[in-house]
Protein backbone atom coordinates (compact mmCIF):
# COMPACT_ATOMS: atom_id res chain seq x y z
CA UNK A 1 0.00 0.00 0.00
CA UNK A 2 1.22 3.50 -0.78
CA UNK A 3 -0.26 6.73 0.49
CA UNK A 4 -0.55 9.48 -2.09
CA UNK A 5 -0.51 13.18 -1.35
CA UNK A 6 -1.00 16.31 -3.38
CA UNK A 7 -3.32 14.70 -5.93
CA UNK A 8 -5.87 17.44 -5.31
CA UNK A 9 -8.85 17.17 -7.63
CA UNK A 10 -6.97 15.19 -10.34
CA UNK A 11 -9.25 13.54 -12.91
CA UNK A 12 -12.43 14.24 -10.98
CA UNK A 13 -11.83 17.98 -10.77
CA UNK A 14 -10.46 18.39 -14.27
CA UNK A 15 -13.49 16.66 -15.77
CA UNK A 16 -15.92 18.55 -13.54
CA UNK A 17 -14.51 21.81 -14.87
CA UNK A 18 -14.51 20.58 -18.46
CA UNK A 19 -18.17 19.59 -18.45
CA UNK A 20 -19.32 22.53 -16.34
CA UNK A 21 -17.85 25.10 -18.73
CA UNK A 22 -19.19 23.19 -21.73
CA UNK A 23 -22.63 23.23 -20.10
CA UNK A 24 -22.43 26.96 -19.31
CA UNK A 25 -21.22 27.76 -22.82
CA UNK A 26 -24.25 25.93 -24.23
CA UNK A 27 -26.57 27.91 -21.94
CA UNK A 28 -24.91 31.24 -22.74
CA UNK A 29 -25.25 30.61 -26.47
CA UNK A 30 -28.70 29.06 -26.37
CA UNK A 31 -30.51 31.93 -28.09
CA UNK A 32 -27.84 32.32 -30.75
CA UNK A 33 -28.01 28.59 -31.52
CA UNK A 34 -31.81 28.48 -31.42
CA UNK A 35 -31.85 26.17 -28.39
CA UNK A 36 -34.49 26.40 -25.68
CA UNK A 37 -33.27 27.14 -22.16
CA UNK A 38 -35.04 26.81 -18.79
CA UNK A 39 -34.19 28.05 -15.35
CA UNK A 40 -34.61 25.34 -12.78
CA UNK A 41 -33.33 24.50 -9.33
CA UNK A 42 -31.46 21.64 -7.67
CA UNK A 43 -32.42 18.84 -7.88
CA UNK A 44 -34.74 18.85 -10.88
CA UNK A 45 -36.09 16.20 -13.31
CA UNK A 46 -33.32 16.48 -15.88
CA UNK A 47 -34.74 13.54 -17.84
CA UNK A 48 -37.74 15.69 -18.84
CA UNK A 49 -35.62 18.62 -20.03
CA UNK A 50 -33.14 16.47 -21.96
CA UNK A 51 -35.99 14.57 -23.62
CA UNK A 52 -37.12 17.82 -25.24
CA UNK A 53 -33.68 19.28 -26.00
CA UNK A 54 -34.09 22.00 -23.36
CA UNK A 55 -31.01 23.21 -21.46
CA UNK A 56 -31.80 23.24 -17.71
CA UNK A 57 -29.78 26.13 -16.26
CA UNK A 58 -29.33 25.79 -12.49
CA UNK A 59 -28.47 29.19 -10.98
CA UNK A 60 -27.52 27.54 -7.65
CA UNK A 61 -24.83 25.50 -9.41
CA UNK A 62 -23.45 28.61 -11.11
CA UNK A 63 -23.31 30.43 -7.77
CA UNK A 64 -21.45 27.55 -6.15
CA UNK A 65 -18.86 27.32 -8.92
CA UNK A 66 -18.31 31.09 -9.03
CA UNK A 67 -17.78 31.05 -5.29
CA UNK A 68 -15.27 28.20 -5.64
CA UNK A 69 -13.47 30.31 -8.26
CA UNK A 70 -13.59 33.32 -5.92
CA UNK A 71 -15.09 35.28 -8.78
CA UNK A 72 -16.50 38.63 -7.54
CA UNK A 73 -18.29 36.91 -4.65
CA UNK A 74 -18.46 39.93 -2.33
CA UNK A 75 -19.47 42.30 -5.13
CA UNK A 76 -22.32 39.96 -6.05
CA UNK A 77 -23.47 39.48 -2.45
CA UNK A 78 -23.32 43.22 -1.80
CA UNK A 79 -25.54 43.83 -4.85
CA UNK A 80 -28.02 41.29 -3.48
CA UNK A 81 -28.49 43.29 -0.26
CA UNK A 82 -30.53 45.79 -2.29
CA UNK A 83 -33.17 43.11 -2.79
CA UNK A 84 -32.90 40.42 -0.10
CA UNK A 85 -31.99 40.19 3.59
CA UNK A 86 -28.41 39.29 4.46
CA UNK A 87 -29.55 36.49 6.78
CA UNK A 88 -31.08 34.53 3.88
CA UNK A 89 -29.39 31.59 2.17
CA UNK A 90 -26.17 32.76 0.51
CA UNK A 91 -26.97 30.71 -2.62
CA UNK A 92 -30.15 32.72 -3.13
CA UNK A 93 -28.41 36.00 -2.29
CA UNK A 94 -25.71 35.18 -4.82
CA UNK A 95 -28.25 34.25 -7.50
CA UNK A 96 -30.16 37.50 -7.05
CA UNK A 97 -27.04 39.67 -6.94
CA UNK A 98 -25.59 37.89 -9.95
CA UNK A 99 -28.82 38.37 -11.91
CA UNK A 100 -28.83 42.13 -11.40
CA UNK A 101 -25.13 42.29 -12.31
CA UNK A 102 -26.03 40.34 -15.49
CA UNK A 103 -23.82 37.45 -14.46
CA UNK A 104 -25.86 34.57 -15.83
CA UNK A 105 -28.10 33.95 -18.86
CA UNK A 106 -31.33 35.92 -18.79
CA UNK A 107 -34.42 35.55 -20.94
CA UNK A 108 -35.18 31.83 -20.31
CA UNK A 109 -37.91 30.20 -22.34
CA UNK A 110 -39.47 28.80 -19.18
CA UNK A 111 -38.92 28.43 -15.43
CA UNK A 112 -39.50 25.15 -13.55
CA UNK A 113 -39.16 25.25 -9.77
CA UNK A 114 -39.32 22.11 -7.62
CA UNK A 115 -40.78 22.92 -4.19
CA UNK A 116 -40.65 21.82 -1.44
CA UNK A 117 -37.61 19.69 -2.07
CA UNK A 118 -34.12 20.01 -0.64
CA UNK A 119 -34.79 23.76 -0.70
CA UNK A 120 -37.94 25.82 -1.09
CA UNK A 121 -36.14 29.18 -1.14
CA UNK A 122 -35.33 28.88 -4.84
CA UNK A 123 -38.99 29.26 -5.75
CA UNK A 124 -39.08 32.59 -3.93
CA UNK A 125 -35.96 33.75 -5.79
CA UNK A 126 -37.54 32.77 -9.09
CA UNK A 127 -40.66 34.73 -8.09
CA UNK A 128 -38.56 37.85 -7.60
CA UNK A 129 -36.57 37.44 -10.82
CA UNK A 130 -39.64 36.57 -12.85
CA UNK A 131 -41.16 39.92 -11.85
CA UNK A 132 -38.64 41.27 -14.37
CA UNK A 133 -38.50 38.32 -16.80
CA UNK A 134 -42.25 37.60 -17.06
CA UNK A 135 -41.74 34.05 -18.36
CA UNK A 136 -44.04 31.01 -18.09
CA UNK A 137 -43.35 29.37 -14.73
CA UNK A 138 -44.32 26.02 -13.22
CA UNK A 139 -44.01 24.97 -9.58
CA UNK A 140 -43.57 21.27 -8.87
CA UNK A 141 -44.32 19.86 -5.43
CA UNK A 142 -42.21 16.77 -4.68
CA UNK A 143 -42.87 16.85 -0.93
CA UNK A 144 -44.66 13.52 -0.49
CA UNK A 145 -44.19 10.40 1.61
CA UNK A 146 -43.00 7.14 0.04
CA UNK A 147 -46.36 5.40 -0.15
CA UNK A 148 -48.90 4.71 -2.90
CA UNK A 149 -50.68 8.02 -2.44
CA UNK A 150 -47.47 10.05 -2.30
CA UNK A 151 -45.97 8.39 -5.38
CA UNK A 152 -49.18 8.96 -7.37
CA UNK A 153 -49.18 12.62 -6.33
CA UNK A 154 -45.59 13.18 -7.48
CA UNK A 155 -46.25 11.25 -10.69
CA UNK A 156 -49.05 13.70 -11.51
CA UNK A 157 -46.71 16.59 -10.79
CA UNK A 158 -44.18 15.14 -13.25
CA UNK A 159 -46.85 14.64 -15.91
CA UNK A 160 -47.71 18.32 -15.56
CA UNK A 161 -44.02 19.17 -15.91
CA UNK A 162 -43.69 17.05 -19.03
CA UNK A 163 -46.64 18.82 -20.65
CA UNK A 164 -45.27 22.23 -19.63
CA UNK A 165 -41.73 21.57 -20.87
CA UNK A 166 -42.98 19.99 -24.08
CA UNK A 167 -45.33 22.89 -24.80
CA UNK A 168 -42.51 25.44 -24.47
CA UNK A 169 -39.91 23.37 -26.38
CA UNK A 170 -39.33 23.29 -30.12
CA UNK A 171 -41.34 20.08 -30.26
CA UNK A 172 -44.42 21.89 -28.83
CA UNK A 173 -45.35 18.65 -27.07
CA UNK A 174 -43.54 16.19 -24.84
CA UNK A 175 -41.19 13.85 -26.70
CA UNK A 176 -42.12 10.46 -25.22
CA UNK A 177 -39.77 8.40 -27.38
CA UNK A 178 -36.74 10.48 -26.45
CA UNK A 179 -37.80 10.36 -22.79
CA UNK A 180 -37.41 6.58 -22.93
CA UNK A 181 -33.88 7.03 -24.26
CA UNK A 182 -33.07 9.54 -21.51
CA UNK A 183 -34.24 7.12 -18.81
CA UNK A 184 -31.81 4.48 -20.08
CA UNK A 185 -28.94 6.98 -20.12
CA UNK A 186 -29.92 8.34 -16.69
CA UNK A 187 -29.87 4.83 -15.23
CA UNK A 188 -26.46 4.20 -16.77
CA UNK A 189 -25.14 7.32 -15.02
CA UNK A 190 -26.54 6.04 -11.74
CA UNK A 191 -24.99 2.59 -12.19
CA UNK A 192 -21.56 4.15 -12.70
CA UNK A 193 -22.02 6.56 -9.79
CA UNK A 194 -23.01 3.69 -7.50
CA UNK A 195 -19.96 1.65 -8.53
CA UNK A 196 -17.57 4.55 -7.90
CA UNK A 197 -19.11 5.39 -4.53
CA UNK A 198 -19.07 1.77 -3.43
CA UNK A 199 -15.36 1.51 -4.22
CA UNK A 200 -14.65 4.79 -2.42
CA UNK A 201 -16.55 3.61 0.64
CA UNK A 202 -15.36 0.00 0.92
CA UNK A 203 -11.82 -0.36 -0.48
CA UNK A 204 -8.83 0.08 1.83
CA UNK A 205 -6.82 2.21 1.57
CA UNK A 206 -9.49 4.66 0.34
CA UNK A 207 -8.78 5.26 -3.38
CA UNK A 208 -10.31 8.73 -3.48
CA UNK A 209 -9.68 11.95 -1.57
CA UNK A 210 -12.28 13.92 0.35
CA UNK A 211 -12.12 16.75 -2.20
CA UNK A 212 -12.73 14.35 -5.07
CA UNK A 213 -15.71 12.92 -3.23
CA UNK A 214 -17.23 16.37 -2.78
CA UNK A 215 -16.97 17.07 -6.51
CA UNK A 216 -18.32 13.67 -7.52
CA UNK A 217 -21.38 14.10 -5.32
CA UNK A 218 -21.96 17.69 -6.43
CA UNK A 219 -21.74 16.62 -10.08
CA UNK A 220 -24.55 14.11 -9.51
CA UNK A 221 -26.59 16.33 -7.18
CA UNK A 222 -26.69 19.08 -9.79
CA UNK A 223 -26.25 19.11 -13.59
CA UNK A 224 -24.82 15.62 -14.33
CA UNK A 225 -22.64 17.10 -17.06
CA UNK A 226 -25.40 19.03 -18.83
CA UNK A 227 -26.48 15.91 -20.73
CA UNK A 228 -26.37 12.22 -19.89
CA UNK A 229 -23.82 11.26 -22.53
CA UNK A 230 -21.31 13.66 -20.99
CA UNK A 231 -22.38 12.43 -17.57
CA UNK A 232 -21.59 8.85 -18.57
CA UNK A 233 -18.23 9.90 -20.04
CA UNK A 234 -17.36 11.71 -16.81
CA UNK A 235 -18.16 8.71 -14.63
CA UNK A 236 -16.31 6.29 -16.89
CA UNK A 237 -13.14 8.37 -16.64
CA UNK A 238 -13.42 8.74 -12.86
CA UNK A 239 -14.08 5.02 -12.46
CA UNK A 240 -11.05 4.22 -14.61
CA UNK A 241 -8.87 6.42 -12.40
CA UNK A 242 -10.23 4.84 -9.19
CA UNK A 243 -9.64 1.29 -10.46
CA UNK A 244 -6.11 2.18 -11.53
CA UNK A 245 -5.32 3.39 -8.01
CA UNK A 246 -6.83 0.24 -6.50
CA UNK A 247 -4.71 -1.99 -8.76
CA UNK A 248 -1.58 -0.12 -7.62
CA UNK A 249 -2.64 -0.21 -3.96
CA UNK A 250 -2.65 3.58 -3.82
CA UNK A 251 -4.66 5.42 -1.19
CA UNK A 252 -4.83 8.85 0.39
CA UNK A 253 -4.62 7.70 4.03
CA UNK A 254 -3.63 4.61 6.02
CA UNK A 255 -5.78 1.49 6.10
CA UNK A 256 -6.87 2.17 9.67
CA UNK A 257 -7.54 5.91 9.20
CA UNK A 258 -10.89 7.20 10.54
CA UNK A 259 -13.71 6.82 8.03
CA UNK A 260 -15.84 9.96 7.99
CA UNK A 261 -19.41 10.46 6.81
CA UNK A 262 -20.32 13.96 5.62
CA UNK A 263 -23.82 15.38 5.84
CA UNK A 264 -25.07 18.12 3.53
CA UNK A 265 -23.03 20.44 1.28
CA UNK A 266 -19.35 21.39 1.73
CA UNK A 267 -17.89 24.94 1.85
CA UNK A 268 -17.56 25.59 -1.86
CA UNK A 269 -15.56 28.80 -1.50
CA UNK A 270 -12.50 26.86 -0.29
CA UNK A 271 -13.27 23.32 -1.32
CA UNK A 272 -9.87 21.85 -2.11
CA UNK A 273 -8.09 23.29 0.93
CA UNK A 274 -10.95 22.23 3.17
CA UNK A 275 -10.95 18.70 1.80
CA UNK A 276 -7.21 18.37 2.25
CA UNK A 277 -7.55 18.95 6.00
CA UNK A 278 -8.85 15.40 6.33
CA UNK A 279 -5.96 13.70 4.55
CA UNK A 280 -3.47 15.91 6.38
CA UNK A 281 -4.92 14.50 9.62
CA UNK A 282 -4.95 10.91 8.30
CA UNK A 283 -8.73 10.75 7.92
CA UNK A 284 -10.96 10.75 4.88
CA UNK A 285 -14.58 11.22 3.90
CA UNK A 286 -15.77 7.95 2.41
CA UNK A 287 -19.49 8.73 2.20
CA UNK A 288 -21.72 11.80 1.75
CA UNK A 289 -25.46 11.83 2.35
CA UNK A 290 -25.84 13.66 -0.99
CA UNK A 291 -25.40 10.17 -2.48
CA UNK A 292 -28.93 9.43 -1.31
CA UNK A 293 -30.31 12.28 -3.41
CA UNK A 294 -28.83 11.03 -6.68
CA UNK A 295 -28.33 7.26 -6.58
CA UNK A 296 -31.89 6.11 -7.30
CA UNK A 297 -32.64 4.53 -10.66
CA UNK A 298 -35.89 4.78 -12.62
CA UNK A 299 -37.15 1.21 -12.37
CA UNK A 300 -40.74 0.75 -13.44
CA UNK A 301 -42.69 -0.10 -16.59
CA UNK A 302 -44.54 3.15 -15.99
CA UNK A 303 -41.60 5.53 -16.42
CA UNK A 304 -43.35 8.48 -14.81
CA UNK A 305 -44.13 6.38 -11.77
CA UNK A 306 -40.51 5.26 -11.70
CA UNK A 307 -39.35 8.87 -11.91
CA UNK A 308 -41.77 9.77 -9.10
CA UNK A 309 -40.27 7.07 -6.87
CA UNK A 310 -36.81 8.42 -7.61
CA UNK A 311 -37.74 11.86 -6.27
CA UNK A 312 -39.84 10.64 -3.36
CA UNK A 313 -36.87 8.55 -2.19
CA UNK A 314 -34.58 11.61 -2.12
CA UNK A 315 -33.23 11.81 1.44
CA UNK A 316 -34.23 15.49 1.70
CA UNK A 317 -37.85 14.76 0.81
CA UNK A 318 -39.99 13.91 3.80
CA UNK A 319 -39.49 13.88 7.54
CA UNK A 320 -36.40 14.23 9.70
CA UNK A 321 -37.07 10.67 10.87
CA UNK A 322 -36.58 9.48 7.29
CA UNK A 323 -33.31 11.38 7.00
CA UNK A 324 -32.05 9.93 10.29
CA UNK A 325 -32.99 6.39 9.30
CA UNK A 326 -31.31 6.56 5.89
CA UNK A 327 -28.13 8.09 7.31
CA UNK A 328 -27.83 5.56 10.13
CA UNK A 329 -28.32 2.68 7.70
CA UNK A 330 -25.53 4.08 5.50
CA UNK A 331 -23.26 4.64 8.51
CA UNK A 332 -23.62 1.02 9.57
CA UNK A 333 -23.27 -0.36 6.04
CA UNK A 334 -20.01 1.48 5.39
CA UNK A 335 -18.60 1.09 8.92
CA UNK A 336 -18.39 4.84 9.55
CA UNK A 337 -16.21 5.96 12.48
CA UNK A 338 -17.62 9.49 12.79
CA UNK A 339 -19.95 11.95 11.08
CA UNK A 340 -19.89 15.68 10.39
CA UNK A 341 -22.92 17.84 9.58
CA UNK A 342 -22.05 21.08 7.83
CA UNK A 343 -24.72 23.51 9.01
CA UNK A 344 -25.07 26.33 6.54
CA UNK A 345 -25.99 29.83 7.59
CA UNK A 346 -29.42 30.69 6.24
CA UNK A 347 -30.45 27.09 5.45
CA UNK A 348 -33.19 26.48 8.00
CA UNK A 349 -34.33 23.29 6.29
CA UNK A 350 -31.08 21.44 6.93
CA UNK A 351 -29.67 23.02 10.08
CA UNK A 352 -32.88 22.69 12.11
CA UNK A 353 -32.62 18.91 11.89
CA UNK A 354 -28.92 18.66 12.74
CA UNK A 355 -29.31 18.29 16.54
CA UNK A 356 -31.80 15.45 16.10
CA UNK A 357 -29.45 13.64 13.72
CA UNK A 358 -26.54 14.23 16.11
CA UNK A 359 -28.44 12.67 18.99
CA UNK A 360 -29.41 9.63 16.90
CA UNK A 361 -25.79 9.04 15.87
CA UNK A 362 -24.47 9.51 19.40
CA UNK A 363 -27.06 7.03 20.68
CA UNK A 364 -25.42 4.53 18.32
CA UNK A 365 -21.96 5.40 19.66
CA UNK A 366 -20.90 7.32 16.54
CA UNK A 367 -19.09 10.64 17.23
CA UNK A 368 -20.91 13.50 15.52
CA UNK A 369 -19.79 17.09 14.91
CA UNK A 370 -22.11 19.93 13.92
CA UNK A 371 -19.86 22.34 12.04
CA UNK A 372 -21.35 25.79 11.44
CA UNK A 373 -20.33 27.61 8.27
CA UNK A 374 -21.44 28.65 4.82
CA UNK A 375 -21.13 27.36 1.26
CA UNK A 376 -20.83 30.55 -0.73
CA UNK A 377 -20.14 33.49 1.60
CA UNK A 378 -16.80 33.21 3.46
CA UNK A 379 -17.62 36.27 5.59
CA UNK A 380 -20.42 34.41 7.38
CA UNK A 381 -17.96 32.28 9.34
CA UNK A 382 -14.37 32.32 10.49
CA UNK A 383 -12.31 29.98 8.33
CA UNK A 384 -9.72 29.70 11.09
CA UNK A 385 -12.33 28.76 13.67
CA UNK A 386 -13.88 26.16 11.38
CA UNK A 387 -10.45 24.67 10.70
CA UNK A 388 -9.61 24.56 14.42
CA UNK A 389 -12.87 22.81 15.34
CA UNK A 390 -12.50 20.31 12.54
CA UNK A 391 -8.89 19.46 13.38
CA UNK A 392 -9.77 19.07 17.08
CA UNK A 393 -12.56 16.65 16.17
CA UNK A 394 -10.27 14.60 13.92
CA UNK A 395 -7.61 14.56 16.65
CA UNK A 396 -10.19 13.14 19.07
CA UNK A 397 -10.79 10.19 16.71
CA UNK A 398 -7.19 9.01 16.71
Amino acid sequence: MSVKSGLGFSTTGTLFGKYFFKYMNTALNAKKNNVKMAWTNVPSPLELFFANDVIPLQPELLSGVLSAMESKTQKILTEAEKYISRDCCSFQRHIIGNYFLKGFPRNPDMIVSTIPNSCDAQGKSFDLLNYYEKKPILYLDFGAEENEEGIEYVKNQLLKAADFIGKHSHYEEFNVDKFKEMVKLSNRCVDLYREICNLRATVKPPPGSSSEGFLLDLFNFTFKGGNFLDGIAYHEEVLKEIKKRIEKGEGFVDNDAPRIMWLFLPPLYNLQLFGEIFEQNNATIVFNELYMTSSHKIENHDLFEGLAKKYVRNIFNGSIEKRIKMNLEAAKKYKIDAAIHYSIWGCRQSTSGAPSIQQAFQDEGIPFLILDGDCVDPTQCSAGQVKTRLEAFLEMLR
